[in-house]
């Protein structure tokens, strides 16, 4: 198969300065209104039916907790991985249809601005493989499998980067000449990758950090505060970080991709594909190809409307107890 171009998205490092979240008592802007997608005649999940599935959902990234690193860390490899099952059964057509080329992959970005001199980014780089082959027996099964891994590096402006790799191997087609179908067995990857860096910020994991002093805690403060105005709470970081709540944002990404959207998006190509019809085996595999771009298509109506809202909003309450902590130690004269 070949490979859709990838589509990079990234933040620049060239922002206004951002208007800060008064951490002596200013409110959180509200979330934007919840929408509903559909495509193709079939109903997507609305961001409100997601909300309830997040909150369902136990996350394995909520109680992350990383300690203090140079200015050049990088981030140590996790993995997370699931499995799911699906059925697909592809009606024969009464006479043949052209069907499109198949695409096998599919590629999207998305990136996070986050103020000078840096940014986070979420990426997809979807490089599609297909495998076929012809068996006598009458199947339907298609496997979905996610995997999340800390690997890559992000760019020269960029904190993190989050990368996805969808697509559909090892696809069986069998036709059942009494159902009138085309059976189809395949596995569906969706390779998730993130990494994080400094660009030579010095990181804060907490308001005892040894890089906080009396002349620059009010920065730090600064750095560390959560513009709500800016995707619901993305920090300036100009001089400092966080190490732990960038991977946070970065995970969270992933996690969505992975699970919260990733299911749904495959639900919603394996409801397409049954929904198809086809004449010949060659033609439900052309169809079968497919799969990848449709989830794309679901991941563009669900999880791209908010996505930067949703993990700048899941990490601002952190930031803003950390820069208060590193506020109210300031304000007592307890740094040297």
């Amino acid at each position: 198969m070949g490979e859709r171009p990838l589509i990079r998205r990234k933040e620049s490092a060239a922002q206004a300065a951002p208007q800060q979240l008064d951490i002596y008592g200013g409110e959180p802007q509200q979330p934007p209104p919840q929408q509903h997608h559909s495509l193709g005649g079939f109903q997507l999940p609305s961001q409100a039916q997601q909300a309830q599935l997040d909150s369902d959902a136990q996350s394995p990234f909520s109680a992350l907790i990383r300690p203090g690193r140079g200015p050049d860390w990088s981030s140590p490899p996790q993995t997370t991985t699931a499995t799911h099952q699906l059925v697909a059964s592809i009606p024969m057509a009464p006479s043949p249809s052209a069907r499109a080329a198949p695409t096998g992959s599919a590629a999207q970005t998305d990136a996070d601005t986050v103020g000078p001199g840096g940014a986070d980014r979420e990426e997809v780089d979807d490089k599609g493989g297909i495998t076929m082959t012809e068996s006598d027996a009458v199947g339907a099964a298609l496997t979905y499998t996610p995997t999340i891994a800390n690997s890559g590096t992000p760019g020269a402006d960029e904190f993190g980067v989050t990368s996805t790799r969808t697509r559909i191997n090892g696809i069986n087609v069998t036709q059942d000449a009494t159902a009138h179908t085309f059976n189809v067995t395949a596995t569906v990857n969706n390779d998730i990758t993130w990494s994080v860096h400094s660009l030579g910020r010095t990181d804060i994991p907490n308001e005892n950090a040894a890089a906080i002093t009396k002349d620059n805690y009010t920065t730090v403060v600064s750095d560390l505060t959560p513009d709500m105005t800016s995707d619901n709470g993305r920090p300036p970081r100009t001089q400092f970080w966080a190490s732990d709540l960038t991977q946070r944002h970065e995970q969270f990404h992933a996690n969505e991709r992975a699970h919260t959207y990733g299911q749904p998006a495959f639900d919603f190509a394996r409801t397409w594909l049954t929904a198809q019809s086809a004449n010949s085996a060659a033609d439900a595999t052309t169809l079968a190809q497919q799969v990848p771009g449709k989830m794309r298509e679901s991941y563009n109506a669900s999880y791209a409307p908010g996505k930067e809202s949703r993990a700048y909003g899941d990490g601002a309450p952190l930031y803003l107890a950390r820069a208060t902590a590193v506020r109210n130690k300031g304000q007592s004269n307890q740094y040297p």
